[in-house]
């Protein structure tokens, strides 16, 4: 659990659950296995818009079939659009040159997942 400034943005759980299109079941899992971490105000469970992102990303690579165990060992950097991984070694990059630079030196699948177009949240912060 971290401790907000005054100028954090924060977002409920319902809020973070439409934006990363999982259920609150499945975020509350995540908390208690503190692969998202919450900030609790007045017991409300509430995130940063840091998390929230980190929870979308989570659910990406989940939906394109990424074991969850691979995913937590990712270091999710503000500000970085994609995230690419084969399985063993996850890079984050800003822009899509580095990804074809990346893929052209493996073989076999791999996984993207894109934070550059992001959806937009209802509702503003909470106070």
């Amino acid at each position: 659990m971290t401790t907000p400034d005054s100028t954090t943005q924060l977002f409920t759980s319902k809020q973070v659950c439409a934006y990363a299109g999982i259920s609150s079941r499945q975020l509350q899992w995540w908390c208690e296995h503190e692969y998202i971490k919450t900030i609790e105000i007045d017991r409300r469970r509430l995130f940063s818009a840091e998390e929230m992102e980190r929870a979308s990303i989570i659910a990406r690579f989940r939906r394109k079939g990424l074991q969850l165990n691979i995913i937590v060992r990712l270091r999710f950097k503000p500000g970085f659009a994609y995230y690419v991984t084969d399985g063993k070694e996850v890079i984050a990059a800003s822009d899509y040159t580095a990804l074809v630079d990346w893929q052209l030196a493996r073989r076999g699948p791999f996984y993207v997942v894109s934070t550059a177009a992001k959806p937009k949240v209802k509702g503003a912060s909470v106070k």
